[in-house]
């Protein structure tokens, strides 16, 4: 990067192809975190919930989209931007065809991280449930900062684990009143990797054939 560009431009770059986030962490410091899965420690259920904004659910035949194209910094070809094999959803292509969209993982040196990172993002941009605005009791703080949360409803059928996408502290002048979240559903498989799943990398050019 040169100093031309904005700061947050070359964190987001980074963050980008490392699947990760800033968070605020237990001391009040700015820390980062990503890279792998991280099972939760702490369960949400239905006495601590004042209510929600929306809960969507969805399947193969909603996706937003289910084809990933994703670009990464090939060392084999000159250091430029290159285009990796896209990740695809096969089963989701079964029933709505090929709906790309395009992800640039322009600072992960590998094909196989950068497949990695598609994968990933294809879970997290289509999953089975999205909760957005909800608004939790006090006791629910302890979740507040962590990555994942289980989410036990059993009046709507669910009780399986969840990514926190954003989180707030709710207050009342100086008084806590509750923690805010949004949701989606989120496992472990979704980070999980076979040699398998690599794909082709792209043709090396001439000058190493």
């Amino acid at each position: 990067y040169d100093y031309s560009e904005q700061r947050s431009d070359v964190l987001g770059r980074l963050l980008a192809a490392m699947d990760g986030e800033l968070y605020q962490d237990a001391g009040g410091l700015v820390a980062v975190r990503g890279g792998r899965w991280q099972a939760p420690t702490f369960t949400i259920d239905e006495s601590m919930i004042f209510g929600w904004d929306q809960l969507e659910e969805g399947d193969e035949a909603y996706n937003t989209f289910t084809r990933i194209k994703h670009t990464y910094l090939s060392p084999f070809h000159d250091y430029q931007p290159t285009e990796g094999d896209p990740w695809d959803d096969v089963a989701a292509q079964t029933i709505q065809g090929v709906i790309e969209t395009e992800n640039s993982f322009v600072r992960a040196p590998s094909h196989r991280q950068s497949r990695q990172l598609a994968k990933i993002a294809m879970a997290k941009g289509n999953p089975r449930f999205r909760l957005t605005g909800l608004r939790l009791s006090p006791s629910a703080l302890p979740a507040f900062g962590e990555p994942t949360v289980i989410l036990n409803l059993p009046s709507f059928g669910i009780n399986t684990t969840f990514a926190i996408m954003r989180g707030s502290i709710l207050m009342a002048g100086n008084a806590l009143t509750g923690v805010k979240f949004d949701l989606i559903s989120l496992d472990a498989s979704a980070y999980a990797w076979d040699p398998s799943e690599e794909g082709q990398r792209p043709p090396l050019p001439d000058t190493y054939n």
